[in-house]
């Protein structure tokens, strides 16, 4: 278990799987399948492929500043992570896939409406 910042806690299981936990509400808004996750997203995107040939696959897909986070237009709640924390847009592209994410998108807005209370 790690403490990612007051509003998130995260388990990880070795290997595969990575639980986010809002610490307010115990409810899970996060599930990230990791490195030895052997499926692909959409049948064109895995674990641990560059990013850069990730957005060469889907070309639709775009950085998103915000949040940090790789993601795809009309896929809501799925976003790619890379290792990086808070990667920039110049870099982002250089990086590896560390997971494919999906997020309960209300739960996370709450979370991030919370923190700015």
């Amino acid at each position: 278990m790690r403490v990612i910042n007051p509003m998130e806690v995260r388990y990880t299981f070795p290997g595969s799987v990575a639980v986010g936990v809002d610490l307010l509400t115990g409810r899970i808004f996060k599930l990230s399948a990791r490195d030895a996750y052997h499926g692909s997203l959409l049948g064109k995107i895995t674990v641990g492929m560059p990013c850069k040939q990730a957005k060469e696959n889907v070309p639709k897909l775009y950085f998103d500043e915000t949040h940090s986070l790789l993601r795809i237009p009309d896929e809501e709640g799925v976003c790619l992570e890379v290792a990086e924390e808070d990667p920039l847009e110049e870099t982002v592209w250089n990086s590896k896939i560390d997971s494919i994410t999906i997020i309960e998108t209300t739960i996370y807005q709450e979370m991030r409406c919370r923190q700015w209370e």
